[in-house]
């Protein structure tokens, strides 16, 4: 069974791109501290919703009911589906959490049923590191792509890259999207978006590089 206690979330819109450090109170869409509850305290009143009995917990430095607890099956905790145009305006989130499993999991997601212009976007974290069970999560995001229409966002640690790479272009069908995001902010970025049958003919070498994978079915 999957556990994994969310510290806070933070999202964050903004309407300009800099390398530099930054106001995260600049243009604060939600701030949930989970100090207690799940209000948010960015003043914008985007207040979590708690779904399916989830219960508060203990955080990482030992204070009391300032996590949550999340069981891993049906546990989660719902935003208003109004909060922010995720497909036309750049956008930060950030999530604190804890992981008792190494299995396959997923940790923030937005779906908007009646869109096809991006709106729909699942964060899935890491995935399995066995190669069986990697190729069986691949499989499984690429089936909730087409199903639900929406893109499937995950990473790796950078030394497995080319290894996730070579997994991809395997086990995914040869039409399916791929976007590789590199460097993301520094002055080497580089973002290409190509079929799976495309990246076959023209793998690029993603060793050691942080890299965000993008796969939309």
């Amino acid at each position: 069974m999957k556990y994994f206690a969310c510290v806070f979330l933070y999202i964050i819109l903004s309407t300009s791109q800099s390398t530099a450090q930054v106001n995260l109170a600049n243009g604060l869409v939600t701030h949930l501290t989970f100090d207690g509850n799940s209000l948010d305290v960015s003043g914008n009143n985007n207040n979590g919703l708690p779904q399916n009995g989830i219960q508060l917990t203990t955080d990482r430095f030992g204070t009391g009911n300032s996590a949550y607890l999340f069981d891993g099956l049906n546990d989660h905790i719902i935003i208003r589906d109004q909060v922010g145009n995720f497909s036309s305006t750049p956008f930060s989130t950030v999530l604190w959490f804890q992981t008792q499993s190494n299995a396959f999991q997923v940790m923030i997601g937005k779906r908007d049923f009646g869109s096809t212009n991006g709106q729909q976007f699942q964060f899935t974290g890491y995935l399995p590191i066995d190669n069986a069970e990697r190729m069986k999560a691949l499989k499984q995001l690429e089936g909730e792509s087409l199903k639900k229409n929406s893109t499937q966002i995950f990473i790796e640690t950078p030394y497995r890259n080319n290894q996730m790479l070579e997994t991809i272009l395997k086990v995914c069908n040869s039409e399916t999207k791929l976007c590789i995001a590199m460097d993301i902010t520094s002055s080497k970025e580089w973002i290409k978006t190509k079929t799976i049958k495309e990246w076959r003919s023209s793998k690029p070498d993603l060793h050691k590089k942080p890299v965000v994978f993008l796969l939309l079915a």
